[in-house]
């Protein structure tokens, strides 16, 4: 099992990172997060776990994934 304090970690040390969170695809569920201290990051979170399943369904739809 991944260490998702270790991940949050790592991905604070990225340049120009403002926040982090490391949603499950599925439920849209935020296990954990850092940051995002000038914008609402749970907001944030679900607006783009919508965005990448669009995505992953025109791929699949397309026939590339």
């Amino acid at each position: 099992m991944v260490d998702l304090n270790s991940l949050l970690a790592a991905a604070r040390q990225l340049s120009g990172v403002v926040g982090v969170a490391i949603v499950d695809l599925n439920s849209g569920v935020c296990l954990g997060q850092e940051g995002g201290d000038s914008f609402d990051l749970s907001r944030a979170t679900a607006g783009n776990t919508e965005v990448i399943r669009t995505k992953m369904r025109l791929l699949k739809e397309l026939g590339v994934s």
